[in-house]
């Protein structure tokens, strides 16, 4: 073989090579993708605890998010591993249309087709009027531009007024929601939130009272509220969660920082997870389609992975067990698995 033979046979097996690679990327999407969840999605994917082989992100923003989007285009080349590309929707619908076809549609459609899975992070809380309950008075809503996410969820899963949803096309696509994720998942399928769990669930009406409440019973570090030694601490608190899937004795413990639950479960779906008590519900899955599912507790936080300690009420030095580590690098292996299970999809 002479020497242009030999270069032009080695061009077209990298070519082929990179071609069959692209084609091979998983593609997942990232609401509301800032430097901070840029940080925990990059850390899942370069430790390996979601393996996947090739990786690419598509980050969406909503317009107004202007600080959020311009920090984020300068972090760009801190995510080779992301393969980071952004999608900037624009326009707002009145709450009345986030269960109709709106403004958002057509965008909805583009970011299904190009997408193999989607991720919704926490936040701040849901507007109530959403689902249609009155203002709590420790409720502190998102902007009103966000209500699209749950616009998608709904357009993506159905439920509420929806019957054909994106879903319906690709039923193995990959929905996962945490936190406040999880809680636009039921509400975006009809479901309701009880807007404070101490006070609606548990009777307390003062931070003095909740922190002497069982540590299973506590879902946020209330004790920066009357301490100063803990005005700095991050608000975690660490509880056990009841798996219903498997019949266990072991219950894992998990990063809990929410103050707002599942009140009324959304249409077609089914609890997961329970709080030690069974008061909290902590995890949901959809009943007809298999890789929608969330959970309230908190799974993608770095540090859980990486032997540091935790400042949390009852063990100033908290780090999780052998188990709960493991209960939690089995959740990532599980993610991972479902989206390497997928049918191959066009994009």
């Amino acid at each position: 073989m002479n020497r242009f033979k030999l270069i032009l046979f080695t061009s077209l097996l990298l070519s082929s090579i990179i071609s069959f690679s692209q084609s091979n990327c998983k593609r997942i999407g990232l609401v509301y993708p800032t430097v901070k969840n840029l940080d925990k999605l990059d850390y899942l994917v370069s430790s390996d605890l979601i393996k996947v082989g090739c990786v690419e992100v598509l980050g969406v923003f909503h317009a107004s998010q202007i600080e959020e989007i311009q920090e984020t285009k300068e972090s760009i080349d801190n995510y080779p591993n992301l393969n980071l590309s952004l999608k900037i929707i624009e326009g707002e619908v009145d709450f009345s249309q986030l269960f109709h076809k709106n403004t958002f549609s057509s965008d909805f459609n583009l970011i299904f087709k190009e997408t193999d899975a989607m991720l919704f992070f926490g936040g701040p809380d849901i507007p109530p009027s959403v689902y249609g309950k009155e203002v709590f008075l420790t409720t502190h809503t998102y902007p009103k531009e966000r209500t699209w996410e749950i616009s998608f969820l709904n357009y993506l899963i159905g439920g509420k007024e929806n019957k054909s949803p994106l879903l319906s096309t690709r039923n193995d696509y990959l929905v996962l929601g945490i936190c406040l994720g999880m809680q636009e998942m039921n509400v975006s399928n009809g479901g309701t939130l009880k807007q404070d769990i101490p006070m609606e669930i548990y009777k307390k009406t003062n931070y003095e009272s909740i922190v002497e409440m069982p540590i299973n019973q506590q879902h946020r570090n209330y004790l920066s509220k009357i301490n100063d030694k803990w005005k700095d601490s991050t608000g975690i608190v660490f509880h056990t969660v009841k798996p219903l899937k498997i019949s266990s004795n072991f219950l894992p413990s998990v990063a809990s920082i929410h103050h707002q639950c599942v009140d009324s479960l959304g249409s077609d779906f089914k609890v997961t997870y329970l709080s030690n008590d069974e008061l909290v519900v902590e995890g949901i899955e959809h009943i007809n389609y298999k890789n929608v599912y969330g959970v309230q507790f908190h799974p993608e936080i770095a540090d859980l992975y990486q032997n540091k300690t935790f400042k949390t009420p009852g063990d100033l030095n908290y780090k999780l067990d052998e188990q709960s580590l493991n209960f939690h690098k089995q959740f990532w292996t599980n993610f991972s698995e479902r989206l390497n299970n997928q049918i191959k999809h066009e994009k």
